[in-house]
């Protein structure tokens, strides 16, 4: 056959192509025409595989606070053919409100609209705090040695720890030592204690020489107190 026109290849002249500029097939197809007006034609077929990628590996790192458990964003990533696929946050975990896992997931979608996930996920430690040194003082009368109350700490992430009188000595009518005990609770339920010690020390030196018809002090106040 003696070649008297030929077209320039057309792409998807069935009109059956699959590539939407991701994977499927492109064709080009050729037309020859003969000088009598016989046509023929030849179409070529390139089938464009789907991305092969991978998403990051997982990951994640311990912190102090849940405060600092922030939303730490995805890298972009790219396919086998240079595309860019980027992560997107599709799910998180639940606030932590002391200890505990808090965890970010992203999301990548390739251009064939397969995906894939990436987590990453904070270790909340336990909070750190210590309640005060138990301490005391000496009172003279047993009438002073009164709940003196415990002052507000905070754990290391900046939380308010009240100390609650849990538990207390019985009364002393004259020398002896009366005490407090106050009790912390953290965040995690972990406790720690505070006491408060009073040393009575009836002084009667003070009224050793007190006319007959006075009362002493001391015992005046502690009939008070019963």
């Amino acid at each position: 056959m003696v070649i008297c026109f030929h077209k320039r290849p057309v792409q998807n002249a069935s009109g059956n192509d699959t590539y939407r500029g991701c994977s499927g097939t492109i064709s080009y197809t050729w037309t020859w025409t003969d000088c009598a007006g016989f046509s023929n034609s030849w179409t070529f077929t390139y089938t464009v595989s789907p991305p092969v990628w991978s998403a990051p590996v997982s990951t994640g790192t311990t912190v102090a606070c849940p405060a600092l458990a922030v939303a730490p964003g995805a890298t972009d990533i790219t396919d086998n053919c240079g595309r860019t696929i980027s992560g997107v946050l599709t799910s998180q975990s639940a606030d932590v409100p002391c200890y505990g896992t808090m965890w970010y997931q992203y999301t990548y979608t390739a251009c064939d609209q397969t995906t894939q996930t990436y987590t990453y996920t904070y270790t909340i430690s336990a909070p750190v705090w210590s309640a005060p040194v138990s301490t005391g003082t000496t009172v003279v009368c047993p009438a002073s040695a009164v709940a003196p109350g415990a002052t507000d700490i905070t754990d290391n992430c900046g939380r308010t720890i009240s100390g609650v009188l849990t538990s207390q000595s019985a009364d002393v009518t004259c020398n002896g030592t009366m005490w407090y005990q106050y009790t912390y609770t953290a965040c995690d339920q972990t406790t720690q204690t505070y006491t408060y010690t009073y040393t009575s020390v009836h002084q009667y030196g003070a009224h050793l020489y007190q006319p007959a018809n006075s009362r002493m002090s001391c015992i005046s106040s502690s009939s008070r107190r019963n």
